[in-house]
């Protein structure tokens, strides 16, 4: 049984949590269901990990400009000082959907640039899941010794807290 979206307010719906904590899932159940999820690319003619591309995009240059990426997040400090609002509302701008929102890992440390700029109501969803199991999927996808994916966890943990924290001040 799917879920009926209906409502007299726009809602958004932004998915965090680092790789591998089920926010595939999450997406899926929510594009199935009425919430415009975004345009993904397509591996075997299915939706790639329901990863919306042109957030996918823009936070890949919000965390280059920042001097990192997925696997290296770089300092919160270094995202902050990123100069990207005209771009970023412009992307949001876009959105025509009643229901809509997006789910990319990298949000969980770029969604405090968007946070200004989401003026409907905004749901946070937040994945958090046991540490060791993150980190025995993630490593072995990426090869990285345990430590350093427990730091990269950490930081990826840290920035949904944080998010949270700022998002109920606004």
């Amino acid at each position: 049984m799917g879920i009926k979206m209906n409502s007299k307010d726009n809602k958004i719906y932004v998915i965090l949590g680092a790789p591998h904590t089920a926010s595939s899932f999450i997406a899926k159940l929510l594009s199935e269901n009425g919430v415009d999820m975004g345009r993904f690319g397509y591996v075997s003619g299915d939706p790639y990990y329901y990863e919306d591309i042109d957030f996918k995009d823009m936070n890949k240059k919000i965390l280059s400009e920042a001097g990192g990426n997925l696997r290296y997040p770089p300092k919160k400090e270094d995202i902050d000082k990123v100069e990207l609002d005209e771009e970023i509302k412009k992307l949001i701008d876009k959105k025509e959907s009643k229901f809509w929102g997006w789910k990319d890992p990298r949000t969980t440390l770029t969604i405090e640039k968007y946070l200004p700029h989401l003026e409907e109501d905004v749901y946070l969803v937040c994945l958090f899941r046991k540490p060791k199991r993150i980190i025995d999927s993630y490593r072995g996808k990426s090869g990285f010794r345990r430590d350093f994916t427990k730091e990269v966890l950490d930081k990826y943990n840290s920035s949904i807290l944080e998010a949270v924290r700022k998002f109920c001040e606004l």
